[in-house]
């Protein structure tokens, strides 16, 4: 739905403009929420919090959001769609190689599940046609 809203919205402003008060309206609500659900915790605003506070606003969160906006607004829908694919294939990889996370049969059976649609969809596209722009 994200995909289709952002193909065909009229967009006044762009997605680096718009990303900073998303990520603070959404702040809102949230932070009102964990205030009621989440137990009263201790946080030490140290070094490494303050570092990782930092990395996760603006570098990890905005410049994400931004750039999937940047790149839903310039490719077609299907090339988005399969892109965004890859993204759990490639989290478990990297869980894997810098984790040493175990991977089980129901693990693969998905991921080759994943990679399976990706090959047949790019298989099943259309190719460009030789006679697109030449002249008769």
């Amino acid at each position: 739905m994200s995909l289709v809203h952002v193909k065909m919205h009229h967009w006044k402003a762009s997605p680096f403009e718009l990303t900073p008060w998303q990520l603070v309206v959404a702040a809102v609500p949230l932070v009102a929420l964990a205030l009621v659900f989440e137990p009263v915790t201790r946080v030490s605003l140290d070094h490494t919090t303050l570092l990782v506070l930092a990395f996760n606003g603006p570098v990890s969160t905005a410049f994400a959001v931004w750039a999937w906006l940047s790149v839903n607004r310039a490719l077609p829908a299907i090339t988005s769609s399969l892109g965004s694919l890859g993204v759990p294939v490639v989290g478990l990889m990297a869980s894997v190689i810098a984790l040493g996370e175990t991977v089980d049969a129901a693990t693969v059976t998905g991921l080759l599940a994943i990679v399976g649609g990706v090959v047949l969809v790019a298989l099943d596209a259309p190719q460009p046609s030789a006679a697109v722009g030449k002249n008769p």
